[in-house]
């Protein structure tokens, strides 16, 4: 089951990264100032972010279904469950982790690009 969870999250990556691409404009870069180089970061970093929240999105939402399924599959068996209700804990802590991540992070890049 891990392996295709594994595959699906692939194929799903792989459509998202086609999608932004397709969608991007073209730049050229060119090395004559660091201003210039500074907008394409900011420009490609602007362009990826949303993508980034929505695939973590996804993700913390896979994992609850999975781990509702296994619920599910393990309802009879008190020790599965209780494994399953550990795996929920642990699924809270990565998800708070991951959204303070996103929270710190968009301070900070919001903080540099009004300083520039």
């Amino acid at each position: 089951m891990l392996k295709k969870l594994m595959i699906s999250v692939n194929v799903l990556f792989l459509l998202a990264s086609t999608t932004l691409l397709a969608r991007a404009e073209s730049v050229i870069v060119t090395t004559e100032s660091s201003e210039e180089v500074g907008d394409f970061i900011s420009n490609l970093i602007s362009k990826i972010m949303p993508l980034a929240y929505q695939i973590g999105a996804f993700l913390i939402f896979l994992a609850v279904v999975v781990a509702g399924f296994d619920m599910i599959k393990h309802r009879k068996d008190a020790d599965k469950r209780k494994e399953v209700l550990h795996s929920f804990l642990w699924l809270a802590v990565g998800a708070f982790i991951i959204g303070s991540a996103v929270v710190i992070a968009g301070m900070i890049w919001n903080g540099t690009v009004k300083m520039s």
